[in-house]
């Protein structure tokens, strides 16, 4: 799909990795290390284009629209009540085989509640109703849901929280691109390729 739109694109030079069938539709190709850091990797498309490419950190900007309304729906939640607030998001869009199992983000969840000082928030995204469904169930606790939320206002709603625990999905990456501390659960190819770099971001790998 990725290769149908480059060349559909109005673009004078088309550029991309030198993977299968990309001399149909990329100009130019550049090598690609399979288990290098995707940030690193797409730093070869930048450096080709004349940036620096040395500055690999992830960034995004909520407006002032997109705080408000993380904060109108925080408060709608209960939040701040003077505890720690954990936001776990325990989808992702179609890895399923790469996904820590319900019972254990449920289980996970009530003795994070347990502890006192720790409030969770259930993360979801679009058409994951039944999924935390499926872990209310197994939960003693209650915890608040948050509504699936545009990018941007939930950036601003993950840039509230005190750490976000998650799969490896998109909401890993807006957290540490808010410089929130994370978890995820990984798989061994998504450590070395994906998982945020620095101190704040831990990760369990299966």
């Amino acid at each position: 799909t990725s290769g149908f739109l480059a060349r559909w694109a109005c673009a004078g030079v088309r550029v991309s990795f030198d993977k299968r069938d990309a001399e149909l539709f990329f100009d130019v190709r550049l090598p690609q290390e399979e288990k290098a850091h995707r940030a690193d990797e797409a730093m070869k498309v930048a450096r080709w284009l004349g940036a620096d490419g040395s500055d690999t950190a992830y960034r995004v900007f909520p407006g002032p629209d997109d705080d408000d309304e993380a904060e109108r729906v925080l408060r709608g939640l209960g939040w701040p009540n003077g505890r720690k607030w954990v936001a776990v998001h325990p989808g992702n869009i179609k890895k399923f085989e790469t996904r820590w199992p319900e019972g254990n983000f449920a289980a996970l969840c009530d003795r994070l509640e347990r502890r006192g000082g720790v409030c969770v928030l259930l993360i979801k995204g679009p058409g994951e109703d039944p999924l935390i469904a499926s872990i209310l169930e197994r939960m003693e606790a209650r915890p608040p849901v948050a509504p699936a939320l545009p990018l941007l206002p939930t950036a601003a709603l993950l840039r509230r929280m005190d750490l976000v625990v998650c799969n490896s999905t998109s909401t890993l990456h807006l957290a540490a691109a808010m410089d929130v501390p994370t978890l995820s659960f990984l798989s061994g190819y998504n450590e070395a390729c994906w998982k945020p770099r620095g101190p704040k971001h831990r990760c369990v790998v299966s």
